[in-house]
């Protein structure tokens, strides 16, 4: 494993450790992360990520490693995405009144029903929060820059075209 890949894939399991108290597998998985940020052999990375993969898979909220393309966020901004991912899944957790946001907040139309929990409902607003950043990002409206645990980001510009293609004034 890449080292930018273990900064980036370690990064978003600390917040995760942060979230809650893991015991003895949390504990495993902390020590595991600082042999591999003092190691510098790729080999080795990639045996301390098995370990720190096998030891997490006992839990359901365990992050998943990225598959597939590179990540359009930079490693820092990544990190800060993930932060504020795990930020309103926590303020979500928080929020109490999980009846009346359950029963009248609904999935997206296609879907149906309603959401079982309401960290299945925190999810999908945290996603989405996470989406819209790294579109942030890829319009420059976003450079990864945080204010304490809020992102930086510049609003996209208010829609001033009425329905008919003309201009308002």
């Amino acid at each position: 494993m890449k080292k930018d890949n273990w900064v980036a894939n370690t990064n978003r399991i600390k917040l995760w450790l942060d979230m809650e108290d893991r015991g003895d597998a949390g504990d495993a998985i902390t020590f595991t992360i600082g042999l591999g940020d003092k190691s510098n052999s790729e080999e080795m990375l990639t045996n301390y990520w098995t370990a720190i993969r096998n030891i997490g898979s006992e839990f359901d909220d365990f992050p998943k490693a990225r598959v597939g393309q590179n990540d359009v966020l930079d490693t820092q901004s990544r990190a800060n995405a993930d932060s504020v991912h795990m930020n309103i899944m926590n303020a979500f957790a928080t929020i109490g009144e999980d009846e009346l946001i359950l029963t009248t907040v609904l999935p997206h139309g296609r879907t149906g029903g309603v959401y079982d929990s309401m960290e299945s409902f925190a999810k999908v607003v945290a996603d989405k929060a996470v989406r819209d950043l790294v579109e942030a990002y890829k319009e420059e409206r976003w450079t990864g820059e945080m204010n304490g645990n809020v992102p930086v980001v510049t609003p996209r510009p208010l829609n001033t075209k009425k329905k008919g293609g003309s201009e308002e004034e």
